[in-house]
């Protein structure tokens, strides 16, 4: 398996906007990697700090991916090579196990991304570009985060892009505070209104299409108003938050600029990628804009600190011991026992006996095998399929005293 990989570590809000594409042109993203004739599986991650390529094929995959990935963004090849990070073999699964687990996150820790990958693999699979190595390596990513959010302490402390959005707005002036919020009705938009709403001294206005969000809102403290409405509220409201999807703007300058009266600070979020909100709007006097790269300096300030003295915790908990500059031993060491077990590639997620440790070996093709009493009798009898699972327990469980608890095929 192989990651390519453009975040916000590597490049800005500018580099990741022409990366953030539509559910369409994913498919045909995803389409045109997967018929070409060095790639069996592929599936792209697209977030708002993120887009990254996992796919499984020959060495020669890797320029395929980046010239189609350069062609569907508009990214000059060699520009866009200087953002990226590849990954492969164990250190690519490693990365999906980090990324799943928020450990790599602009907010260390956060869950949100783990919805979206399952959302990316689940977009992937309707479209038939997954097959078993990005099944089985999805599958134990989403083991192994569930594990590292519910034994160690990475996700107590609750933050997250659209909390500390939230905390920003409700921090912006004393007394009372009138927010808007654009696209209130996503993920991001729905949990800064929650949060908004927390605060007795915040009065929370947010804009519906469809009477969407009347019904959503109905009975929480929030006012609805129509989305074609929006520059009749940019005059009242002391801040404005916008998080859609959508690839157009919600804010632009010419329109604020002919719609606010009144002369006072204004503080305006813009929490999507692409933008939702004109860049060229602090123009405008008393306006302020903060982008999705101001906050990840606010994550940094709030809880990354704190949170980075957890990653080993982490680290051992999700992987198992992690020597310098060396993959773990759960991926690296378990591989090695395993490879060459099965006829037909394999993957299995499984918890070691008495180590309780969640992890995936890689079990590509019968070769030999240097475990004691290999049970070679079992090897040359099978078959792919659905044989594969029960032979492969069995072999876990009796001959090598694993006990396994996932098995997808």
């Amino acid at each position: 398996m192989y990651c390519l990989s453009v975040s916000h570590k590597t490049s800005n809000v500018v580099v990741r906007k022409k990366l953030a594409f539509p559910d369409e042109q994913k498919k045909t993203f995803l389409d045109e990697l997967y018929y070409s004739e060095n790639i069996s599986e592929c599936l792209i991650l697209c977030t708002c700090n993120r887009t990254e390529v996992y796919f499984c094929g020959d060495e020669s995959s890797v320029k395929t991916v980046e010239t189609v990935l350069s062609d569907f963004s508009g990214i000059d090849f060699d520009e866009l090579k200087k953002y990226i990070c590849l990954f492969y073999g164990d250190r690519a699964l490693l990365h999906l196990f980090r990324v799943a687990g928020g450990i790599e996150s602009m907010v260390i820790g956060e869950d949100e991304i783990l919805g979206q990958l399952k959302r990316a693999y689940a977009f992937a699979k309707d479209n038939g570009t997954v097959a078993y190595e990005l099944n089985m390596c999805v599958q134990a990513a989403v083991a192994c985060a569930k594990k590292i959010k519910t034994e160690t302490a990475i996700s107590k402390t609750s933050v997250s892009v659209a909390t500390l959005a939230s905390n920003e707005a409700a921090k912006f002036k004393d007394g009372e505070l009138n927010v808007l919020v654009i696209g209130a009705t996503g993920k991001v938009g729905s949990t800064v209104v929650k949060n908004l709403l927390s605060h007795k001294s915040i009065s929370v206005t947010v804009t519906s299409r469809k009477h969407k969000a009347e019904t959503v809102f109905e009975n929480t403290g929030a006012n609805v108003i129509d989305y074609d409405k929006r520059y009749k509220a940019f005059d009242f409201a002391d801040c404005v938050i916008s998080a859609t999807s959508g690839p157009h703007y919600t804010v632009t300058y010419y329109d604020l600029k002919n719609n606010i009266k009144t002369e006072k600070s204004r503080l305006f979020i813009d929490l999507a990628v692409p933008p939702d909100i004109d860049e060229n709007i602090p123009k405008i006097s008393g306006v302020r804009l903060i982008n999705i790269d101001c906050i990840k300096q606010l994550a940094v300030v709030a809880v990354c600190a704190v949170r980075v003295r957890r990653i080993d915790r982490v680290q051992r908990v999700g992987f198992g011991v992690v020597p310098d500059g060396q993959v773990p031993d759960l991926v690296a060491g378990l591989r090695q026992v395993f490879t060459g077990f099965l006829c037909a590639p394999v993957k299995a997620i499984f918890r070691c006996a008495g180590a309780n440790l969640v992890a995936l070996i890689l079990i590509p093709c019968i070769s030999s095998i240097d475990v004691p009493h290999p049970p070679r009798s079992i090897l040359h009898s099978l078959h792919a399929g659905r044989q594969n699972a029960v032979f492969l327990h069995r072999i876990m469980q009796h001959d090598l005293g694993l006990c396994p608890v996932y098995t997808v095929l």
